[in-house]
């Protein structure tokens, strides 16, 4: 294909190629000129050791992860309806769950039932509520969980049924994963506000239980 064809499809795919990286050497104009496919330009990043890079420039830059597990960049998570948020808030919390308890390690049945003891719908509606009541919500955010509240979900989520903790908590759960895929999307910094104050609340939980036993 036409350089100025495989330089733009190059461009489009993976912008962070085009940033300049010290002590690194970029090749992607004369990888376009010496190629039949430029499909091959994706990987055009070697450093000076002959090393290939396939993460681009930008491969050591932790941010990096955040870029490629989002939706598009033209993504708007407003016209979002609030079950699309929470599908995507469901699995983004699960994670930050799972890894935080995959470790030490236990049975795998024993993990399985500390993660799902988190994210049932019942455990999610009480970190909620003590959510709302000592973190500032901005007035999106206060719209975002009526929203979430108020979504008539037509698929019940994995183990989150209307009749585990009830038919409230399972709207507040919504609510909950609604607001964390909102952020997810719209802003990283408030997002990690967010799962910072809930791994406090998580401490908090675990070092009681921890007493009790």
């Amino acid at each position: 294909p036409p350089l100025a064809f495989c330089r733009a499809s190059l461009n489009n795919v993976c912008p962070r190629l085009r940033e300049p990286r010290q002590h690194h050497v970029i090749v992607t104009e004369t990888v376009l000129f010496h190629v039949d496919s430029w499909s091959v330009a994706l990987s055009a990043e070697v450093d000076l050791s002959g090393d290939r890079n396939y993460g681009g420039s930008g491969h050591q830059d932790p941010s990096i992860f955040f870029e490629l597990m989002s939706p598009t960049t033209s993504a708007k998570p407003d016209q979002m309806s609030a079950s699309s948020l929470a599908y995507l808030g469901d699995v983004v919390f699960e994670l930050f769950v799972r890894s935080r308890y995959v470790w030490p390690s236990r049975r795998m049945s024993d993990l399985q039932n500390k993660v799902v003891s988190v994210v049932r719908a019942e455990a999610q509606s009480l970190l909620l509520q003590k959510f709302v009541e000592s973190f500032p919500l901005t007035s999106t955010e206060q719209s975002v969980l009526s929203r979430g509240r108020n979504a008539n979900l037509t698929a019940r989520k994995k183990g989150k049924s209307a009749n585990s903790g009830g038919v409230s908590a399972y709207q507040d759960s919504t609510a909950f994963e609604a607001l964390l895929g909102y952020t997810f999307i719209s802003d990283k910094g408030r997002f990690n506000e967010m799962i910072c104050w809930i791994k406090l609340e998580l401490d908090e939980m675990d070092s009681k239980q921890f007493n009790i036993n």
